[in-house]
């Protein structure tokens, strides 16, 4: 009897459980200047999809003719989604004409075409298991 306690104590139940060892890998792909900065967002809910406030996490990283990659260590499994500006002119928005068409280079995950609004977070989700890999284009 006591060493099936000690077998279930052993088992999980008396020590911590190991954290999760998630990573998601975003790859940004067709960038055309070598100017500005690549902004990066990653998104855990519809409730703060493209928020520039309330991001599960955010990468900024130099703008490079070709392709850039970025790593995000998420806490937990799950939906998440990826926005992406790239940020010609390092002004930390998105430049739009007047009639808010957008000016800079912009991307989502799942690269949903986009033609009269943004997507939405459901258009973008995508599930995160061990290591995920996103190639976005812009």
């Amino acid at each position: 009897m006591l060493n099936v306690l000690f077998l279930s104590i052993m088992m999980g139940f008396g020590f911590p459980q190991e954290q999760e060892n998630l990573t998601i890998e975003v790859v940004i792909r067709g960038i055309s200047e070598e100017i500005g900065t690549i902004r990066i967002g990653l998104y855990g809910s519809d409730n703060t999809f493209l928020s520039f406030t309330d991001v599960a996490a955010g990468s900024i990283v130099k703008a490079q003719k070709g392709e850039v990659k970025t790593f995000f260590k998420p806490n937990k499994k799950g939906k998440y989604a990826v926005a992406v500006l790239h940020d010609e002119n390092s002004n930390t928005k998105m430049d739009v004409n007047f009639f808010g068409i957008p000016q800079e280079p912009f991307g989502f995950s799942l690269n949903p075409r986009v033609i009269f609004r943004a997507p939405r977070f459901n258009d973008c989700a995508f599930d995160v298991n061990n290591y995920t890999k996103v190639i976005i284009d812009l």
